[in-house]
């Protein structure tokens, strides 16, 4: 069982696609209330370009290093417009990428659609 975040419903979604039984448990009617809420309520999902030396953790940074590097933006990009159908669109001035249609809902419920399509529960 995991929660109805955004790092849980990708998280639920791949695992069951791999086959694996996936209960998401969510407090609220709807899960997803961070993301609803992020970048203004338009959900800055992906910054355009990707830094390792800005992240600063207490722990390894060699480890942050290669889990930043684990999934390319390029690819977390075809997730979200591919493979979600939630286009992204470029806001220069921040270099942050946030669904064209400005709705962080739009983001939650391609994600929630998805976990569901791919047979969690």
């Amino acid at each position: 069982m995991i929660g109805a975040g955004a790092a849980g419903l990708t998280a639920a979604l791949f695992a069951a696609r791999e086959g694996a039984r996936v209960h998401v448990r969510e407090s609220s009617r709807k899960g997803g209330k961070k993301i609803v809420v992020s970048g203004g309520g338009r959900c800055n999902v992906l910054p355009s370009e990707l830094d390792p030396s800005r992240y600063v953790t207490a722990s390894s940074p060699r480890t942050m290093r290669r889990m930043l590097l684990a999934w390319s933006l390029d690819e977390q990009r075809a997730f979200f417009e591919d493979d979600l159908g939630v286009p992204l669109a470029l806001e220069p001035e921040t270099g942050k990428l946030f669904p064209r249609s400005n709705r962080a809902t739009d983001v939650r419920d391609a994600l929630v659609a998805a976990a569901l399509s791919a047979g969690a529960t």
